[in-house]
Parts: C-alpha cells; sequence; structure tokens
C-alpha cells in the first residue's frame, strides 16, 4: 500500500489505493480529521463582520443568534420601508408581468381576462 502524509499532522500512514483513487485518504484518522474541520474558516459575519467562529454550519452567513436575527430585522424593515415608499409614490412594488406583456396569456383557459390575485394585488 503506498504511504501519505496527513494533511493536519503530517505523519505518514498507509493508504489503500483505491481510496486515494477515491479523493479519500487524507487523514491519518478520524481525530485529525476533525480538528481540521474544526480550523476558523476566513468566512465573515454578514451583519457584524467578524470571522466566523470554528465548528459553524456551511451555509451559515452570520456568526451568532444575536447578529442573525438583527439581519433579518434589518432587511424586513428595509422592505417594509421600500414598499411603504412606493405605495406613498402610488407606484406598485412588483410590477405586474400580464401587463408588461412579459408573461403570455394562457391559451388554454377559458377566462379571457385574468382575475387579479388578492394577496400580491395583481
Amino acid at each position: 500500500m503506498p504511504m501519505t502524509s496527513c494533511k493536519h499532522c503530517g505523519r505518514q500512514f498507509e493508504v489503500p489505493p483505491a481510496r486515494l483513487a477515491a479523493g479519500r485518504g487524507v487523514y491519518c484518522g478520524k481525530a485529525c480529521a476533525d480538528q481540521a474541520k474544526m480550523k476558523p474558516r476566513r468566512a465573515r459575519c454578514a451583519w457584524c463582520g467578524e470571522s466566523m467562529p470554528a465548528g459553524q454550519r456551511a451555509g451559515q452567513v452570520c456568526c451568532g443568534r444575536e447578529c442573525g436575527r438583527a439581519l433579518v430585522t434589518n432587511t424586513l424593515t428595509q422592505r417594509a420601508r421600500l414598499n411603504r415608499d412606493h405605495q406613498a409614490e402610488g407606484t406598485p412594488w412588483f410590477a405586474d408581468p400580464w401587463a408588461s406583456g412579459g408573461i403570455a396569456p394562457d391559451p388554454y383557459t377559458d377566462e379571457p381576462i385574468r382575475t387579479p390575485d388578492p394577496v400580491l394585488g395583481f
């Protein structure tokens, strides 16, 4: 069996050729693999800008609950403000895709004119 070195600790260990061909056999054991996963990531929190702590889930954008809550609250507040501003101007927040011709009328319906959706408002 070929010898390879562990990417975490550098120790030499034997790996079956099939595991090397599959892209495995990177770490000498589970302990080294777990330690390598706990290295701090270079990602930054979307709210406060601090570096993310080790052991966070993949795809997590905030460093903790407080920052996540603040980010969501701020985003919802901005959307509500945008909607309120558009309503004050008299322009809809969402443009009607049927009115602009972006969506063709359904040829398979008996209804010649589309009825507006009461929830979306168009």
